[in-house]
């Protein structure tokens, strides 16, 4: 199948040249004659671009070695995007719990989660309850610092595994492939980013 290929790329090539040839032989003969050189120019210039199908068997020439590239790095790749999914997720999730906390701890009456609320100690005095009380506003504060900072650790942790594959596909491939890989692995993480986001919204709601 590559014999024929490549001797079907080799007939095309073949063909663009004569084609290229031809256009400089027609420019020097209106440059003689003197006639309409401007529109001769453009249409030479129509002529010697290259065929569109020639930019498609181009294409699927990178999709094949972009495949077979990421197909030697297929543990790795594997590997990289299900750590930067758990940490996108993870992400994510922190980021939803800071906000609807930071809802409730700004309304008017505001909310507290269970386990924030301060319990009454037997044989407490109601005046000593009364001062323990503003704690629980306090944890929920705390805890949504908290909420953020991870969010921010994660989101570091799934940054830094897309710095780390972008530079070992940079490593092995240059140009078009090294684009391509790129791009396939753009597509990846959205992909699975969407999904993330998905179940994020399934389970806040």
């Amino acid at each position: 199948m590559l014999t024929k290929f490549d001797t079907l790329t080799g007939a095309v090539m073949e063909m663009e040249n004569s084609l290229k040839k031809q256009g400089k032989t027609f420019e020097n003969y209106f440059e003689k004659s003197g006639d309409s050189l401007n529109n001769t120019m453009t249409n030479l210039t129509q002529l010697q671009q290259p065929f569109p199908f020639l930019q498609e068997i181009n294409d699927i020439q990178i999709n094949i070695e972009a495949a077979r590239q990421r197909d030697l790095i297929k543990d790795m790749w594997k590997k990289s995007l299900n750590e930067r999914k758990i940490a996108y997720y993870n992400a994510l999730r922190c980021d939803k719990n800071a906000e609807i906390y930071i809802k409730w701890q700004t309304m008017e009456n505001p909310i507290l989660p269970e386990k924030f609320l301060i319990r009454e100690i037997k044989g407490e005095h109601c005046e000593e309850t009364e001062i323990r009380g503003p704690l629980a506003l306090q944890r929920l504060a705390t805890e949504v610092s908290l909420l953020q900072t991870r969010k921010h650790r994660f989101e570091e942790n799934f940054l830094s595994i897309d710095a780390t594959v972008l530079a070992e596909i940079s490593e092995k491939c240059k140009g078009n492939i090294e684009a391509k890989l790129h791009e396939m692995w753009t597509q990846d993480t959205k992909r699975e980013e969407e999904k993330s986001k998905a179940e994020t919204s399934r389970t806040f709601r």
